[in-house]
């Protein structure tokens, strides 16, 4: 799997690092300023339109709202002349002056009789020359717009009230509210009467036309237009869209281009290391810097059990084994130094693993965001050096030994020879004693009996300490057992502790080398007599220390169990696991190396035999030593 996501990071950076992807962003870069320009070109034209709409409308019904007020008004002038005659001359010009003053545009008023002639006129000074005249006169200004309001009195009929309306002035106050941005155009039954200073022939599709009405009548038609700048101006601010998005376009492909060299080669280098990390064989854990687990590789996951989703839910010290007591600032101490600390972990399976862990900070700036931890499983090394201290401590053991049995062998043999000539001496005064003088002949008995009693150890010492070989022989556990105890009963008796001895005289012998059994059972008797020395300081009528042998078969086979029993304190359970580990000792260092049960079980082992503990704390522990009558050896 992550083959296949390194391959694809590595085919997509290849792709989006060529030009054909530049080239391909450059065209939809393109496409997209096009289709914005094109937007916003369409909008604002349709915002154009929109407002061209909204001002026609708005224009054509003030001027419509005037033109009808203006008519309504000749219309009362109108009832009012009829009510009056032509004789009322002077309140007619009255009203007509007022109407003039009142409604802006209105440039005339006349009165016109059945006839057609212009009998009274407002104002009478611009107009003389038309008084008594047909009024077809005023047909012949297209500036002027005429309004025919025929005047009743009953059924019959007077004549008419003629407005004549200068549409220049009339429709200055709607000018007064257009722009330059708009064109407008008055028009009477086809014919254009008005049109704006700025009319020029206005674009198609951009031009709307309003009716003005009185009655349900047209009288004039409104034509409402944008000039050509404004729509230029639409245009223009489309493009100038066009050209920043371009540029923009430009910019990006050129930022596109300079980060293509940065991307590709982090997101490669990204890639690599996502190998480097997953092929790691040293586990790699990556934390916050609160100490929760972000990543791990698979050597990590491999080493401590856990999935990468387990691992998330955890930080550091979860997997810290639990006898591993560090101080509070050894992480800090060791994102310093960058050096190695050599600690436990603890597998899922409750395992412990002994690694060598370096840490490292990961910075963004100034920040420290993570810290990677390498971890390199060193259990075998550690074992291995352990082992090597083990085997050297042996070696240095064994040496002692034999510096001790050269020793003792040579002491041995200093004593030996003055002590046979105290023993021949005492043989000879013995012999020429007078058999009257039984006391004399007492004392010299017991000096030969104690002499031969300290050759005896002597020559067990001189046993005891002389380096055998491969060579077995035949022997029996009551001499094995009662050789040991010569060299171990004095200092039993010192202490003040029974010692009870139960060995049948009648045993098979068994194949073995003789000195090395002596040396378990001088280790085994060593340790019950610490053990009783521990329970009870001073004599007590149970400090007892027992040593019994039994013929017993198992699978078949014939065996001497030696069993040397103590009513000492007893043996912890936690300490009955390790108690033949190597080194392992609950003395004082100074007392004891932890090697006595130790090289016992494996000089058992090496006579095919077995040694075995049973004890309970606070009740009697007994070691069993059990020796198969025929191990298979050839006697020597």
């Amino acid at each position: 799997m992550a083959n296949i996501k390194s391959k694809f990071i590595k085919s997509s950076v290849k792709f989006f690092s060529t030009r054909a992807f530049l080239i391909l962003l450059g065209f939809c870069l393109v496409a997209i300023s096009i289709f914005l320009w094109k937007t916003q070109e369409t909008r604002n034209l349709a915002q154009i339109i929109s407002s061209t709409e909204s001002k026609a409308r708005h224009y054509a019904s003030e001027t419509e709202i005037r033109y009808n007020n203006i008519y309504k008004s000749l219309g009362h002038l109108a009832s009012r002349s009829a009510s009056r005659g032509e004789s009322d001359t002077a309140e007619w010009a009255k009203d007509a002056i007022y109407y003039i003053d009142t409604f802006t545009g209105i440039k005339s008023i006349a009165w016109v009789d059945e006839t057609y002639h212009i009998r009274q006129i407002v104002p009478l000074q611009d107009n003389l020359p038309y008084m008594n005249q047909s009024a077809s006169a005023f047909d012949g200004n297209p500036s002027d717009v005429n309004l025919w309001v025929p005047v009743y009195d009953g059924e019959e009929f007077k004549g008419y009230i003629l407005g004549t309306i200068a549409i220049d002035i009339f429709i200055s106050p709607v000018l007064s509210e257009i722009n330059d941005d708009y064109m407008l155009q008055l028009s009477d039954e086809g014919i254009v009467i008005f049109t704006s200073a700025n009319w020029k022939e206005p674009q198609e599709g951009f031009v709307v036309s309003k009716t003005i009405t009185f009655e349900n009548t047209t009288v004039l038609n409104l034509t409402f237009a944008p000039t050509g700048e404004l729509l230029d101006s639409g245009i223009i601010a489309a493009k100038r869209t066009l050209f920043f998005s371009l540029l923009f376009s430009l910019i990006t492909l050129i930022a596109v281009y300079f980060a293509q060299k940065y991307s590709a080669a982090a997101a490669i280098s990204e890639s690599h290391y996502r190998d480097l990390f997953d092929a790691s064989q040293d586990a790699i854990f990556m934390s916050n810097r609160n100490g929760k687990f972000k990543d791990a590789n698979p050597a990590a996951m491999k080493m401590v059990g856990y999935s990468l989703n387990e691992l998330q839910q955890m930080g550091g010290d979860d997997l810290l084994a639990p006898t591993e007591i560090l101080p509070s600032d050894t992480y800090s101490r060791m994102l310093a130094a960058g050096g190695a600390q050599e600690i436990s972990l603890r597998h899922k399976d409750g395992q412990l693993i002994a690694v060598d862990l370096v840490l490292s900070p990961i910075r963004e700036g100034e920040t420290q965001k993570y810290v990677l931890a390498i971890a390199r499983d060193i259990t075998d090394r550690v074992k291995a050096e352990e082992e090597k201290r083990q085997m050297e401590a042996r070696l240095r053991q064994a040496q002692k030994l034999e510096s001790i049995g050269t020793l003792a062998s040579g002491v041995a043999h200093e004593i030996n020879n003055p002590i046979m000539g105290i023993m021949n001496y005492a043989q000879l005064i013995h012999d020429r004693i007078d058999p009257a003088e039984g006391r004399l002949r007492e004392f010299s008995a017991g000096i030969i009996h104690e002499t031969k009693r300290v050759a005896k150890i002597v020559h067990n010492l001189l046993t005891f300490s002389r380096q055998e070989k491969y060579a077995h022989s035949p022997a029996r556990m009551i001499d094995i057992v009662e050789d040991t105890l010569t060299l171990i009963r004095t200092i039993i008796k010192k202490d003040q502790i029974t010692l009870e001895v139960d060995i049948p005289d009648d045993l098979p012998t068994i194949k073995c080398r003789s000195q090395q059994i002596q040396q378990v059972l001088m280790n085994l008797l060593t340790n019950a007599r610490d053990a009783l020395n521990q329970r009870y300081p001073e004599y007590d009528p149970d400090k007892i220390v027992s040593v019994m042998t039994r013929l017993l078969e198992k699978d078949g086979r014939r065996w001497l169990r030696t069993t040397v029993e103590d009513h000492g304190v007893g043996v912890p359970e936690e300490v009955r696991e390790r108690i033949f580990d190597p080194f392992f000792t609950t003395k004082d260092r100074a007392i004891g190396t932890g090697l006595g049960l130790s090289i016992s079980l494996g000089i058992v082992q090496d006579h095919h035999g077995q040694l075995t503990l049973e004890s309970e704390e606070g009740q009697p522990t007994r070691f069993h030593l059990d020796l198969p009558v025929d191990n298979g050896w050839d006697v020597g």
